[in-house]
């Protein structure tokens, strides 16, 4: 398309120039020149008879002279024309030549913007993807922080509910801790170890006396029965439960073994 504009551009110009620079006197010599004949012939004129004198007839040297100053003229006004075409030409091509430096200058400096513009458009176009995946990752991240969430609050609250019923039966499982401690001193009594003998029947008078199981007191005093040797430990803290403890099952329970106590001394007293 801007080929086809500047080739017309430039015939307008070239015509303009011709038609304007072209001088008149050219145009006069071209027809005097298309009218002078190729050979030198002159034609002579008509002889009229008359009475008066004849005028000198012309010669041929003459007609040559003002033949070749018709050349003359012809040449040196062919010599400016072709000066003038000259001229013409050269201003024509530095026309062209701007025409063309402009335009090829336009066209690259308008296909580099193009490319730079194109280029910022690529880059924000990787940015707008790049943007758009981080905040698709840190929407994931919210989500799955949600999700994590949730199955912690899940976690707590089970693990609230087991603290709870684990409060509930904390008293239960303390007992059986504490009645295992007890058959495991009841066991310590039939043991041939001094201090392992010694140990356990600490530890069932120390349980005898907790005021705040009725049951390990019971226990505590049943074993304590077992003792197959008279203690006045023991037998001190038997009559303690018999007569005091507010429990009636603890009472009886450490009524019995006081008496098995005693039989073991009676039989001491009579051996």
């Amino acid at each position: 398309m801007h080929q086809r504009q500047f080739i017309t551009l430039a015939t307008i110009i070239t015509s303009f120039i011709f038609s304007t620079n072209i001088p008149p006197s050219q145009t006069a010599t071209k027809s005097q020149v298309a009218s002078t004949p190729t050979g030198i012939v002159t034609t002579p004129p008509s002889i009229t008879t008359t009475s008066t004198p004849v005028p000198p007839i012309s010669t041929p040297s003459q007609s040559s002279d003002e033949l070749l100053q018709v050349y003359d003229r012809v040449l040196d006004t062919s010599v400016r024309t072709v000066e003038e075409v000259h001229k013409t030409t050269n201003l024509l091509v530095t026309i062209i030549g701007l025409l063309f430096t402009v335009l090829t200058a336009a066209g690259i400096g308008a296909w580099w913007q193009a490319g730079t513009a194109r280029r910022e458009v690529d880059s924000l176009a990787i940015k707008a993807d790049a943007a758009k995946k981080t905040v698709d990752q840190v929407a994931e991240a919210q989500r799955e922080l949600e999700r994590n969430a949730a199955h912690t609050s899940e976690a707590m609250g089970r693990n609230q509910r087991g603290l709870a019923d684990i409060s509930k039966n904390l008293p239960v499982l303390k007992r059986s801790l504490t009645l295992l401690e007890v058959d495991t001193y009841a066991m310590g009594l039939f043991s041939e170890d001094h201090d392992r003998f010694m140990k356990s029947v600490g530890g069932l008078l120390a349980l005898s006396g907790r005021q705040e199981d009725a049951v390990i007191r019971r226990h505590a005093a049943k074993a304590l029965g077992a003792l197959e040797t008279y203690d006045s430990r023991v037998a001190e803290k038997l009559e303690e439960l018999a007569s005091n403890d507010p429990e009636p099952g603890v009472r009886k329970t450490a009524q019995a073994s006081l008496r098995k106590i005693r039989a073991f001394k009676s039989q001491a007293t009579e051996k």
